[in-house]
């Protein structure tokens, strides 16, 4: 096929844009207007905040910045995966910390994979002690769950509870709070 013919799938449908008018009346106008003004207010309020806490720090002689890192924490921990001393700086700290935080959630991924799984198989047991003990151990953690946003009160509590009163595999939030 030759590449001087054009491809009618290719043509733009509709008609052609018409130019914006220096008007009130045209909403496109409007719009970018608006648009300005919304991103002039913001961007003048950042600076304010911004301007307005460097300020103070001065003020206040408050330094900013990460030059505390390499001072002596003198925080004890307990548990460490790296030799850490209460002599170690913050970032050591805070190394360990976060190498802390990380041991204990894959633990914590590996032992509630383990937990579903058999969960999970005792449910689908042939016994029925075994497989209602885990319907119902899965149906209370879920209802718990439900439970637990259900009291916080937020906007996704009340769609919780929805769900949970509409569900025929589930029962309804055993908490009775105000909608």
């Amino acid at each position: 096929m030759s590449s001087s013919t054009a491809d009618p799938r290719l043509a733009k449908a509709g008609p052609p844009r018409r130019p914006i008018r220096l008007s009130w009346s045209d909403e496109r106008l409007r719009g970018i207007v608006w648009q300005i003004l919304v991103v002039g207010i913001v961007g003048t309020i950042v600076w304010w905040l911004w301007s307005n806490t460097v300020h103070n720090l001065e003020v206040r002689r408050i330094a900013t910045g990460f030059g505390f890192l390499q001072r002596e924490a003198g925080l004890p921990i307990g548990e460490s995966l790296i030799p850490y001393e209460p002599t170690d700086t913050y970032f050591r700290a805070l190394s360990v910390g976060v190498l802390n935080t990380l041991k204990v959630a894959v633990v914590g991924v590996i032992l509630a994979t383990i937990l579903g799984t058999l969960i999970g198989i005792a449910k689908l047991s042939k016994n029925w002690l075994v497989s209602r003990l885990a319907s119902a151990y899965a149906r209370s953690s879920a209802t718990c769950r439900c439970c637990c946003s259900c009291c916080s009160g937020t906007p996704s509590s009340r769609a919780c509870r929805g769900r949970a009163r509409r569900s025929t595999r589930s029962r309804a939030c055993s908490c009775r709070t105000a909608a």
